[in-house]
């Protein structure tokens, strides 16, 4: 078989340890197996496509060779072409199942949002307050973006840098001047993406935009004045479309 070949006939890779010889054989061993476990296989399949009981009766040799006469007969081949169909029409059912679930359990985001981690974020094309942001977002289940952690920033900010333009996010200091909190929980801001020199503006500027003259980094600003803003959501509870 394998390893009179390869011990005597190779010249690039000879297994000339015990080590290598056991492989090879372990490798014939399994490929016996797998061609017998495969001529049984076959054999149920004609016995049962072509009524070909006596077949199903002789030994694995008997049925090879029984087996190729009845490839030649028309019924036999009428009826292997049914099921070949049928099992092709199965194993179609069974990716399309196996898709549904994927796209299932992957969950995206809507068109015009962009993902990012586990949230979905709209940067937005219109201008608003402050607080119309914020209203806007609820609109489409979602708040002002609200980045809680350094990460979450950067990426807003190198976003916001491709968008061009200034946005408002979920981040204000109106309750108590100088303590910046998230809008949905009053929960204190832990990150700093001030640029130098923010917050400057005092009890006139108490809500957090990304500047882009400062590439982005936040800074105060009055909050009548209108901005672009981000949305925020959460991947699973996201439900919105576009927005102008």
């Amino acid at each position: 078989m394998v390893r009179p070949i390869t011990e005597y006939a190779s010249v690039v890779w000879d297994p000339v340890t015990q080590k290598d010889i056991n492989k090879i054989e372990m490798v014939q061993r399994r490929a016996t197996r797998f061609v017998y476990v495969n001529i049984l296989i076959l054999t149920a399949r004609f016995c049962w496509a072509c009524g070909a009981n006596k077949v199903c009766d002789n030994t694995p040799e008997e049925k090879f060779i029984l087996l190729n006469k009845l490839r030649r007969s028309g019924e036999c081949k009428r009826k292997t072409q049914e099921m070949q169909r049928r099992d092709c029409y199965m194993e179609n059912l069974q990716e399309l199942d196996e898709s549904l679930r994927i796209l299932k359990n992957n969950h995206c985001c809507n068109v015009g949002w962009v993902q990012f981690q586990n949230k979905c974020y709209l940067f937005s094309h219109t201008t608003e307050t402050w607080s119309d942001a914020a209203s806007v977002c609820r609109v489409f289940n979602s708040i002002l973006a609200e980045p809680r952690s350094e990460t979450e920033s950067k990426f807003l900010i190198g976003h916001s840098q491709g968008q061009g333009g200034n946005f408002w996010i979920g981040i204000s200091d109106i309750i108590v001047e100088d303590r910046w909190e998230y809008s949905s929980d009053q929960s204190v801001v832990t990150i700093n993406q001030f640029y130098p020199g923010e917050p400057n503006e005092h009890i006139t500027g108490n809500c957090l935009i990304l500047w882009e003259a400062y590439h982005g980094l936040w800074g105060d600003y009055y909050c009548s004045k209108p901005n672009k803003f981000i949305c925020e959501t959460d991947i699973r509870s996201h439900e919105t479309e576009i927005i102008g």
